[in-house]
């Protein structure tokens, strides 16, 4: 059945409306109509199923049948500030990072990054990520649609850091300690920040403020990983080891 978000808000006495794209989406693609069954998730980790109770021109009414826990969702809280990439690789990580399991995407902008963009103009393309996390969301049946942060710069990054258990830096440079082995020393973290460099990767001066508020360097392996993989990896061997 299709799956598809609503705001919790919406619902009066166990009937939810939906209107705008979703609806539209469903009347007029999925050509849905009054009694057919579909799977609709609140965005607080929750799903429904539910039937349709009524169909209008953009809108429709369902009622909500079951309320139950969302299997997908991760314990394990995942924030990824991914360098500001080049051209539309951002739009790669979204899909993929959601896919994954992160719960937040934070891009960042850093000397190294090759787009350079205001948080002004970022903002004008923000909501074109946000769509393509809610439909990465309901495709790899998530409870909560991510969230898509406006742009960061690296001091707004570190302001962040004590809101996490565990600060990681995936570094090309680093010889000594990986991934695996940081996840393993800190087997209690639930939440978690993994940042990662652009193209050119982190700056020095960048990788030792990283350091020195608290970001451990790793090593993903003896293979360097372009920015659009290197954070999906790291998201995913995350999640293996923990659960």
């Amino acid at each position: 059945m299709p799956k598809f978000f609503f705001d919790p808000r919406a619902i009066r006495d166990g009937v939810v409306t939906l209107d705008g794209e979703n609806a539209r989406h469903l009347i007029r693609v999925l050509r849905i109509k009054e009694g057919d069954g579909l799977i609709l998730c609140d965005g607080e980790a929750f799903d429904y199923d539910a039937t349709v109770k009524s169909v209008s021109k953009d809108s429709l009414e369902a009622y909500l049948i079951k309320k139950y826990e969302n299997p997908a969702e991760p314990e394990t809280k995942i924030t990824l500030f991914q360098g500001l990439p080049k051209g539309d690789k951002l739009s790669y990580i979204v899909e993929k990072a959601v896919e994954a399991g992160v719960c937040e995407i934070a891009p960042v902008l850093l000397k190294r990054s090759v787009a350079r963009i205001g948080k002004k103009d970022f903002a004008k393309k923000a909501d074109r990520y946000r769509k393509i996390a809610e439909s990465a969301a309901k495709q790899s049946n998530r409870g909560v649609i991510p969230t898509v942060s406006a742009l960061h710069g690296l001091d707004e990054v570190i302001t962040r850091k004590d809101a996490f258990d565990l600060l990681l830096m995936p570094y090309e440079c680093e010889k000594e300690h990986s991934l695996k082995n940081a996840l393993m020393s800190c087997p209690d973290a639930k939440n978690i920040a993994v940042i990662i460099g652009p193209e050119g990767g982190f700056d020095g001066e960048e990788a030792q403020l990283l350091t020195k508020a608290g970001f451990r360097s790793v090593s993903l392996g003896t293979r360097i990983l372009r920015t659009e993989t290197a954070g999906i990896a790291s998201i995913f061997q995350i999640l293996y080891e923990y659960e």
